[in-house]
C-alpha cells in the first residue's frame, strides 16, 4: 500500500467491540494510536501513513476492557 489504509472490524461476539488500534514499526515504536469509531456492524477506520518510510509494520486492535481484538502486520512500499 501507500500509506493509505481502512480498516473494517466486525464484532467477535455480541457486547464485545473493537475500540483502539495501534501500529509498531518494527523496531517496537509506536507509529499510529487511535480509538475506532463504531458502526452498527463493527468498527471502521481510515489512517494514513504515507509519511512512514516504506517497510512490514504491526497492528494491534483491542477491546473495551484492553485485551487483544485482533492482530497482524502490513506492507507499505511507496
Amino acid at each position: 500500500s501507500n500509506g493509505v489504509f481502512n480498516i473494517v472490524v466486525r464484532d467477535k461476539e455480541q457486547g464485545v467491540s473493537a475500540t483502539k488500534l495501534e501500529i509498531y514499526n518494527m523496531l517496537g515504536e509506536k507509529v499510529y494510536s487511535s480509538l475506532m469509531p463504531q458502526t452498527p456492524k463493527g468498527a471502521l477506520k481510515t489512517m494514513n501513513l504515507s509519511n512512514e518510510p516504506d517497510g512490514v509494520y504491526l497492528y494491534r486492535i483491542t477491546s473495551e476492557d484492553g485485551s487483544p481484538f485482533a492482530e497482524g502486520k502490513f506492507v507499505i512500499e511507496k
